[in-house]
């Protein structure tokens, strides 16, 4: 099936992001299984579970703006619904290191002092990430 001229920038939209079959349930939202993955971990921080939070609340307030955009703007909302998933990725990737480390049957060859770089690392990916969404909706610059 051919698509017609007016879509042919849907051939220049790049690939996007596969997430993981662990982020696929239980709910329809990756996002949100990303949260649910991280606050089940019984030892992360206040300010990891805090920014679990914003993060999550960013991206249902970008997926709410993404609609509107999609009613006037399909290609438009299309690349930011690819950037957006980026910054899942992101998130998840920082994330893994810490779960391995936190896990029952993890170790810590670096003790707690790689614990608190990986935890600040993950801290700081929430907020490149929650920045980036509200830039990308014009919230901020």
């Amino acid at each position: 099936m051919s698509i017609p001229p007016s879509w042919g920038w849907l051939d220049e939209v790049p690939d996007e992001w596969d997430p993981p079959e662990e982020l696929l349930a239980p709910s329809n939202s990756i996002e949100n299984n990303l949260a649910i993955k991280i606050l089940s971990c019984e030892v992360v921080g206040a300010e990891i579970s805090e920014w679990t939070g914003r993060f999550v609340m960013e991206q249902s307030i970008h997926s709410a703006w993404l609609y509107k955009v999609k009613q006037s703007d399909a290609e438009r909302a299309v690349r930011l619904s690819g950037a957006a998933l980026e910054q899942t990725r992101l998130v998840f990737e920082a994330w893994k290191p810490l779960e391995l480390i936190l896990s029952p049957r993890g170790a810590i060859p670096g003790g707690r002092d790689e614990v608190r770089q990986l935890a600040a690392r993950l801290v700081e990916t929430f907020r490149q990430s929650v920045h980036a969404l509200r830039v990308m909706r014009g919230d901020i610059s």
